[in-house]
């Protein structure tokens, strides 16, 4: 069953286009769709909005699951018991809270949360830069301390 619902408060629509936004972040579920034990198997990937009073418009979240469906199973949640069990991730997925897309200039950057557990998590960062009218990572993904 796949959740699409709306969070409340000011959307990271509008730091960029829709289209803009949701490559970025699809681009960035692929980065950990091919980092995953089953990077072939479309694994299920949990998304939440990262971040007090951020919110990934539904315009916003059907056009990520509709990038990514080729290579996931998106499904923006609005709890994380619909992502987490006692065992950590459910189906054996990814869980990943998306913060704002920030665009400056000919880039978006856009911090996450990888949520492992209930009680364990690694954030990052990305960096997109418009190459030829599409997004790509400046070099690779970095950890967050």
């Amino acid at each position: 069953m796949i959740l699409v619902i709306g969070l409340v408060a000011c959307s990271p629509d509008r730091a960029a286009p829709a289209a803009t936004v949701a490559d970025a972040y699809a681009g960035t579920v692929r980065w950990f769709v091919d980092r995953s034990a089953d990077p072939e198997g479309r694994p299920p990937v949990f998304v939440e909005a990262r971040g007090e009073g951020v919110s990934i418009g539904l315009e916003t979240q059907a056009a990520v699951v509709s990038a990514a469906d080729g290579f996931a199973d998106v499904r923006f949640i609005d709890h994380r018991s619909e992502a987490l069990d006692t065992d950590g991730v459910r189906d054996g997925g990814i869980f990943l809270a998306l913060g704002a897309a920030v665009q400056d200039n000919r880039s978006v950057t856009i911090d996450v949360d990888e949520i492992l557990s209930e009680t364990s998590k690694i954030s990052w960062e990305f960096v997109f830069d418009d190459t030829d009218g599409s997004w790509r990572i400046r070099g690779d993904a970095v950890p967050i301390t």
